[in-house]
């Protein structure tokens, strides 16, 4: 495995790793064919222990608004969701629940899109605080 010893060599050597032929990658092969593993957040809140099991309790309304709060370009998250609620709650459609994870003017077909496979950890998070709120008594 070669080292870059300097700026001019990472920036020589920065177009071989953004124009790598996106249909042949493997994460790319994988979405495509539907073999891509993806994870949803009933499964993933369910692994939470500690302060975030509560997390579990969030609502299926209560998740969905997270995502249109939380989730794609307009918060600065520049991911594709792949992942649903639990097997039979797919996503409500939202801009964040529509961003294909390709940022800028760069075609499809030349681009190299972030998926988000599982819910992130800051998602986990607001999950539990949402969750806290709805337990709350108003």
């Amino acid at each position: 495995m070669g080292f870059l010893n300097s700026t001019s060599e990472l920036l020589i050597s920065t177009p071989t790793f953004v124009n790598a032929n996106p249909p042949k990658r493997p994460d790319t092969m994988a979405t495509r064919h539907g073999t891509l593993e993806v994870k949803n957040l009933r499964d993933k809140l369910g692994r939470q222990s500690g302060m975030y099991r509560l997390a579990r309790a969030i609502s299926d309304a209560g998740a969905q608004q997270l995502v249109r709060e939380v989730c794609g370009p307009a918060h600065q998250c520049a991911k594709r969701i792949l992942w649903r609620l639990d097997a039979n709650t797919p996503l409500e459609h939202s801009e964040a629940s529509r961003f294909n994870g390709i940022s800028g003017d760069v075609p499809p077909g030349e681009a190299i899109p972030l998926l988000c496979r599982e819910a992130c950890n800051h998602f986990v998070a607001e999950c539990r605080r949402v969750a806290k709120a709805e337990a709350s008594p108003s």
